[in-house]
């Protein structure tokens, strides 16, 4: 470092009683004893605040001198802080995003639901108008997808909505033509699909199986959580058809992950793993209800929420560390991405494949950027007789870059968990940033997975190692 006015290159914090230096450059993480933790922690929050005189030329001293043992012992570097160049590189990104086959898409089957879920983002943007894909539209769509897919081998298409099981003699045909015509270009289709689960019976439990579709049932929790979560139209609870079907889905053997989305109706994590883990449902995924930048109903989680589900997370964060330890089955541990992107950083520039794998089929045949775009026309790319639109896709992608480019040099950005786009998207086709107080909740977030790496680091090397694929060698230096 030149100064030490210098941006410092790592992240200084104390948490549950450990004082650690995360590094995002070499994305490493230390222990640091109390002095160098005072040290250090004070030269990154305001290096202009050191005390004046000769107390100031010696602690400026031992700051420098620690810092140098660090950089020497490879554990921190400089942060990239050229702004120019990273535009550059996201113009490159754009072109090829642009240019590359697509892995996948998606279908949205019907602007139609049996459920009235009050968070429901395809009712706000006013996709329940009740249509459903023709097969027509269907059968472009197949096509649409295999020619995009280029050259590679493998194509893979998810079944959305509304409730894709209202359509379901659209999606036997999809299955079927897929199938056929992948086969005759030499390529594999894999299929999945995202449902409430209230309408399987026998016959589409046995289509899912015999396809070998990975199912994702949304289903929230227990009767008090579901019922009120995700109603029927006429104000029913359907939590006895969602767990009947879900049962179903298990005892046929079909690839079943739950999903369950969490509101400030209720907020305890924990309980809903719980239940579900006495259901016997071994794959699990909570996600909060979080609207866009620009607009966040009464359902979506807010400020005055974080302070519990940080607890409900730290909870989870001790129980994960608990079973490493004993060496014993984890039932959940919503770490697991977390702890890969430390050691191994960002996958990818983009977090998901918007406007790529995940482009979606609207049941009018325009295309969207991803499923929750659906209804939001300023988001439109294309359609299925014409292709994707490229300059507009680049418009999309170039307005999320320069919207998350102040992210680049924040030191938890391998660790946080706002990448998804349409969380910045507006109405009218731009993008919004997220506000302060959310990007500090990410931060605590990425705090919990430094802290969780260096307990496991110490208490359990085996699980880790596994884990992230890294020898560990322990955390505490």
């Amino acid at each position: 470092m030149n100064s030490v006015t210098d941006q410092p290159p790592y992240h200084v914090f104390g948490y549950r009683s450990r004082n650690l230096l995360y590094s995002p450059v070499s994305r490493s993480v230390l222990q640091l004893d109390d002095a160098a933790f005072e040290l250090l922690s004070r030269h990154e929050q305001n290096s202009a605040a050191l005390p004046i005189g000769r107390q100031s030329a010696d602690i400026v001293d031992r700051v420098r001198r620690e810092l140098r043992f660090l950089q020497g012992m490879q554990f921190i570097d400089r942060l990239e802080e050229n702004s120019a160049g990273k535009v550059r590189q996201e113009a490159r990104l754009v072109g090829r995003y642009a240019r590359w086959p697509s892995k996948g898409a998606e279908l949205f089957m019907g602007e139609a639901c049996n459920l009235r879920c009050v968070y429901c983002y395809a009712s706000h943007n006013g996709a329940l108008q009740g249509s459903l894909m023709s097969r027509e539209v269907a059968r472009q769509a197949i096509t649409f997808a295999l020619q995009r897919n280029g050259s590679l081998r493998r194509l893979r298409l998810t079944f959305f909505g509304g409730e894709p099981f209202l359509n379901l003699p659209v999606m036997q045909f999809v299955i079927g033509s897929a199938r056929e015509q992948a086969r005759r270009l030499g390529k594999r289709v894999s299929f999945a699909v995202v449902t409430n689960a209230t309408l399987l019976d026998d016959d589409s439990v046995e289509l899912l199986r015999r396809a070998g579709v990975e199912t994702t049932v949304s289903f929230d929790g227990p009767p008090e959580i579901q019922d009120y979560n995700r109603p029927y139209g006429n104000g029913q609870g359907s939590y006895s058809a969602t767990l009947r079907g879900a049962c179903k889905l298990r005892e046929a053997g079909v690839p079943l992950t739950i999903r369950s989305t969490v509101t400030p109706h209720y907020l305890a994590k924990t309980k809903v793993v719980d239940f579900f883990h006495e259901q016997g449902f071994g794959s699990v995924h909570l996600t909060c209800s979080e609207g866009r930048t620009e607009a966040r109903s009464a359902f979506d989680v807010g400020p005055e929420h974080w302070g519990a589900l940080h607890h409900e997370d730290d909870v989870l964060a001790d129980r994960v560390l608990d079973a490493a330890t004993a060496g014993t089955e984890l039932s959940y541990n919503p770490f697991q991405d977390g702890l890969l992107r430390l050691v191994r950083g960002p996958l990818q520039a983009l977090p998901c494949g918007v406007t790529r794998a995940v482009t979606t089929v609207g049941v009018d045949g325009r295309l969207y950027p991803c499923h929750r775009y659906v209804g939001m026309d300023a988001f439109i790319v294309g359609d299925v007789w014409n292709g994707v639109d490229k300059s507009r896709q680049m418009e999309f992608l170039r307005g999320y870059f320069e919207v998350r480019r102040k992210c680049q040099s924040c030191w938890a950005r391998a660790l946080c968990n706002l990448g998804c786009p349409w969380y910045y998207s507006r109405l009218d086709g731009g993008f919004k940033a997220v506000d302060q107080w959310r990007c500090q909740e990410a931060m605590r977030a990425a705090e919990r997975i430094i802290w969780l790496y260096a307990k496991l680091a110490d208490e359990a090397p085996h699980y880790l190692a596994n884990v992230t694929g890294r020898k560990i060698v322990g955390a505490v230096v």
